[in-house]
């Protein structure tokens, strides 16, 4: 579940970065290894 807490610390991050947070990553994982498979990136 993802907390206020967490929405925050997101927001955070991207007011700072400009990037996606990694730290919540792993909700995504299972769409983000499926997408690799059809389309691959080179890292």
């Amino acid at each position: 579940m993802i907390t206020d807490a967490i929405k925050q610390d997101m927001l955070d991050e991207w007011s700072r970065t400009k990037r996606a947070p990694a730290h919540t990553q792993f909700l995504h994982s299972d769409e983000l290894a499926e997408a690799r498979e059809v389309a691959p990136v080179d890292d």
